[in-house]
């Protein structure tokens, strides 16, 4: 396993020793987890990956992509949602454009 492969780990068992961070401590060891199974550390695949991690890395995405970078500009969230929309990530859970959004 690759050095930044044990981070979900090691911030697993970070949060697990201090008491009101333990529950979230599932959430950040498969928020690197993919939708196709071709994630890590454990190789989860859809339903299995727990909602909590899904939603964690959704929101994690969304950052890096509407954040500026040294290397890029930041993209615009309404762009992002487009196109999360439109072709999820192989590691992405499936996202439905809600029919009142106006994003879709």
């Amino acid at each position: 396993m690759a050095g930044d492969e044990k981070a979900p780990i090691v911030g697993e068992l970070i949060l697990s020793h201090v008491a009101f961070l333990a529950p979230a401590a599932v959430i950040v060891r498969h928020h690197h987890e993919a939708f196709d199974g071709s994630g890590y550390p454990d190789g989860l695949a859809g339903e299995d990956i727990p909602l909590g991690a899904r939603v964690f890395a959704f929101a994690d995405t969304m950052d890096a992509m509407t954040s500026d970078r040294p290397y890029r500009k930041a993209a615009g969230f309404e762009a992002v949602i487009k196109r999360s929309v439109a072709a999820p990530a192989h590691n992405s859970t499936p996202i439905s454009p809600i029919p009142s959004s106006p994003y879709h």
